[in-house]
């Protein structure tokens, strides 16, 4: 028998053995939950993103210790040329990108359709979902990103206020209360958070760029679809999301919003300074956030190689990381082998030969101490090539050439071209602000005759031979009267200048020029095409990769202009007014999967080839007579009354006739041009077509006109 000592004995130690065992699993379970698989997700949509992403996932691969070889999820735009091919070696899966096509050229949208796929995808796995922006570096092992037990979703802050974060004090505006509405939040009892560079006290509104969450809850799901809902909603377009920081944002507010709605405050895990910690804010953020880049887990580094392409000295990034991301940088410039490119003002190329460098087109890589010359050495090039003289391509030329006697060629229209942008120095200085969004300066250029640095010019071609390369430039015209194409046949590569975009050509600018000749633009994309290149360096933009995906964007372009321009020829020759011919002559369907309209449009190129073939005289013998038609303006309206005008004015709007509309406030305000309800009225037309264009030059001038009409509205108001 058992004594009564030994049953206590025995029952203490079985207490102790089953106490153990419950530790053991409470530690298992918290093992197996710490132990989560981490799933990347990433989007790529053309080259440029695919090289960041490479970077990104070499960062991995070297610093991601224990996560270096997690899956990565690839979401892709399934565009001919993108050579994503290389991302395969690091443990990617590939998906082509599902998203509304409302949604393709908002600002970051694509964000929330990749985000929204990979969560479904790995909804049913024992994992945590992890969104990394391109323009991100890991530098350590990345253990935040890890959910600790009892949290939902690990996140930053936003880094400034902008215009977009509201402040506790104010009211939501009309952005965020259609926001809130949307994801069924009560504004006030919305969370706050801290800006990061400023210290605000803010509703919650967060950073997009480096966020966990955990996928069963359909974070990025109810993300997309709110997303789609408000960018597919025309009356919130309009009232509240109509000019540019608000279209870049609305991903990021949508998301806060998702989050805050759907996660309570005690789930929400905030990262560590140093995951994903802002370099490119490193100069305005106070002292006591400042971190070293040696410290740094997850950085973000947006435009720091652009706008400061010597921060790795500056902020004392020691060595081997300092050599890493150096070498692996460098290689994000490369097109192909040999060939190196940089895109600022235009795109500028490298090409390494074994007995130098020569670079074409200088004017994106300007900047003293540019990426592009760590990639060259910083050693003095043997040669510069000029596709054409516009200023955003002649740019830095004596940053390369130096002190040495070079060649620097270009073809000899370029000293036309230059002397033309001198006699209209003021004019462009105007209007060139106006067409790029920036504030018109207050004093203006002086009419000084700018000094050319181009020593050798050519008339019709010209061979420059260096290290086993030809280089040979072949003058076309086009854009400019002096574009040049450059053939490399040893690369097969295709320099074309400005004579090709993703959008429509040019062909007539708001800005003004002398007329562009749409045939110059066909001879220099047939000169493409006969060549058959393997690489075509256009300039701006991405190259394109692959003989049969050249030959079909360059003949698609070739046939889209070639369209464009024998439509309106035979229209001239019918006797059709060249409004008639703008409103009539539309791209057929076929070209809009090459190209877009968001540079160039086909309306304005109707009437700079009407214009440029037969001038401005149109038949109407009223237009012969130095008497135009807006003289009669004031007549009108004294006739009709003002009241009557507006009246119309207001009915055309509603009937989204704002183009009419326009034409209509005209007839007051030729005469009064501070007129309040004229200026109202017009404020309206202009923002009913901003919200609708899709045009960047056409958009930047409607807000250069509502800034007008605004500051105009403004003084009456002082006066009063």
């Amino acid at each position: 028998m058992i004594s009564m000592q030994s049953s206590i004995r025995l029952f203490i130690l079985l207490c102790f053995a089953f106490s153990t065992f419950l530790q053991g699993e409470r530690k298992n379970n918290c093992s197996i939950i710490l132990e989560k698989e981490l799933v990347f997700a990433i989007c790529v949509n053309n080259n440029a993103d695919v090289k960041k992403a490479e970077l990104l996932l070499k960062s991995i691969n070297q610093f991601g210790g224990k996560y270096s070889k997690n899956k990565f999820y690839v979401v892709y735009r399934d565009l001919k040329g993108i050579n994503f091919e290389v991302l395969r070696k690091y443990n990617a899966e590939f998906l082509p990108l599902q998203i509304d096509n409302a949604a393709i050229d908002y600002p970051f949208g694509h964000k929330a359709y990749a985000c929204a796929q990979v969560e479904k995808k790995v909804a049913e796995q024992n994992c945590e979902l992890v969104w990394l922006d391109n323009e991100s570096i890991v530098l350590a092992q990345p253990d935040e990103l890890i959910l600790n037990p009892t949290k939902q979703c690990a996140f930053r802050p936003v880094f400034l206020l902008n215009s977009i974060g509201q402040e506790l004090s104010k009211e939501p505006d009309q952005f965020w209360s259609k926001i809130y509405k949307e994801t069924n939040l009560d504004p006030s009892k919305v969370p706050t958070v801290e800006t990061f560079v400023e210290n605000k006290k803010i509703r919650f509104y967060i950073n997009c760029q480096v966020i966990t969450v955990n996928p069963k809850l359909g974070i990025f799901t109810e993300w997309q679809k709110i997303f789609s809902n408000l960018i597919k909603d025309v009356e919130f377009q309009k009232a509240a999301c109509n000019d540019v920081l608000h279209q870049i944002f609305l991903h990021q507010a949508v998301l806060s919003a998702v989050i805050a709605s759907k996660i309570k405050s005690e789930e929400f895990q905030l990262f560590s300074n140093n995951y994903g910690y802002p370099i490119h804010q490193n100069d305005k953020l106070p002292s006591d956030k400042k971190l070293s880049v040696n410290d740094v887990k997850i950085l973000l580094y947006e435009n720091i190689f652009t706008v400061k392409p010597n921060w790795l000295d500056d902020y004392n990034v020691k060595n081997p990381l300092k050599e890493w991301i150096i070498k692996n940088h460098s290689e994000t410039y490369k097109v192909v082998e040999n060939i190196y490119r940089l895109e600022g003002l235009c795109n500028s190329y490298l090409i390494k030969t074994k007995a130098g460098n020569i670079i074409v087109d200088p004017g994106g890589a300007s900047n003293p101490n540019n990426w592009l010359q760590k990639v060259n050495g910083n050693k003095s090039v043997k040669s510069i090539l000029i596709t054409h003289g516009h200023e955003d391509h002649v740019a830095g030329i004596d940053l390369w050439k130096g002190k040495n006697e070079i060649p620097v060629v270009a073809q000899r229209e370029i000293v036309n071209v230059v002397k033309l942008q001198d006699m209209f120095a003021k004019l462009s200085t105007v209007r060139v602000a106006k067409q790029r969004g920036q504030q018109i300066p207050k004093v203006f250029p002086e009419n000084e005759e700018t000094r050319l640095s181009v020593n050798k010019l050519f008339v019709d071609n010209y061979t420059y031979k260096l290290g086993g390369l030809t280089f040979k430039m072949i003058h076309t015209g086009g854009e400019s009267p002096d574009n040049s194409v450059i053939w490399i046949p040893e690369l097969k590569a295709f320099f074309i200048g400005d004579n090709y975009y993703t959008s429509f050509p040019n062909i007539y600018t708001l800005r003004g020029t002398t007329p562009r000749w749409p045939l110059e633009y066909i001879k220099a994309l047939e000169l493409g095409i006969n060549y058959q290149p393997d690489v075509l360096l256009p300039g701006h933009g991405e190259p394109i990769l692959g003989k049969e995906n050249i030959i079909s964007a360059l003949s698609a372009y070739r046939d889209a202009i070639k369209f464009v321009h024998d439509e309106t020829v035979k229209g001239i020759n019918d006797g059709k007014d060249v409004f008639t011919l703008m409103k009539e002559i539309k791209l057929p369907e076929k070209y809009k999967s090459y190209f877009s309209e968001s540079y160039g449009k086909v309306s304005w190129t109707v009437r700079g080839i009407y214009n440029y073939y037969i001038g401005w005289f149109d038949e109407n013998i009223s237009n012969m007579f130095d008497e135009p038609s807006y003289s009669i303006y004031p007549l009108i309206t004294e006739m009709t009354g003002k009241d009557a005008i507006i009246k119309k004015t207001n009915e055309m709007l509603q009937g989204d006739e704002a183009v009419k509309a326009l034409h209509m406030t005209d007839l007051i305000l030729l005469n009064e041009p501070k007129d309040k309800s004229a200026l109202e009225t017009r404020l309206k037309a202009v923002d009913n077509l901003r919200i609708k264009s899709s045009n960047w030059i056409e958009f930047n001038w409607l807000n250069s006109e509502q800034k007008k009409i605004k500051n105009l509205l403004s003084s009456s108001a002082d006066q009063e």
